[in-house]
């Protein structure tokens, strides 16, 4: 994996820092919680990869921070318990409603683009698509999630006889 993208994955987590954490948890939780964040903004890598999808740095960035911002505009984040988990389940369900029209946009840039380049590519070889979707893909296949349930409350029912 290359490891030239963690600058992308440090500026998004410095956003959520900046907006849930600084001055509301304390300064130990946040690093607590970096790996299920890491998870978080790597998800839609994730998303991307699965269904084929390319992108360039910038654009995942840009990406990624638009999600953040529709969470904290829509959502309650003063009330969050549970900020990654919370973070994470709002990514996962806005690449479930808009990852197609995310994909489809892409599809379409991407064919005006090589039609208006159609004669410039005879000289020249297309670049290679930039690898950030696979890299930060692996990223979070690799970000294991471990969620701690809580113990289960002793029952108060007798045992049944013969059992």
């Amino acid at each position: 994996m290359n490891h030239d993208h963690s600058p992308v994955i440090q500026e998004l987590l410095s956003h959520i820092q900046h907006h849930l954490y600084r001055g509301k948890k304390p300064p130990r939780q946040f690093f607590a919680e970096r790996q299920m964040l890491i998870a978080t903004v790597t998800y839609p890598a994730q998303w991307l990869k699965d269904r084929g999808g390319a992108i360039t740095p910038a654009e995942y960035s840009t990406l990624v921070k638009s999600i953040l911002r529709g969470i904290w505009q829509h959502g309650q984040c003063d009330q969050i318990r549970n900020v990654p988990r919370y973070l994470l389940k709002s990514v996962q369900e806005h690449m479930r409603h808009h990852g197609d029209e995310i994909l489809d946009r892409q599809k379409r840039i991407a064919q005006a683009i090589r039609r208006s380049m159609r004669g410039l590519l005879a000289d020249h070889p297309p670049a290679q698509p930039h690898p950030i979707v696979d890299d930060l893909a692996i990223v979070h296949a690799h970000t294991r999630i471990k969620f701690k349930r809580p113990p289960r409350p002793a029952s108060n029912q007798p045992a049944l006889p013969g059992l």
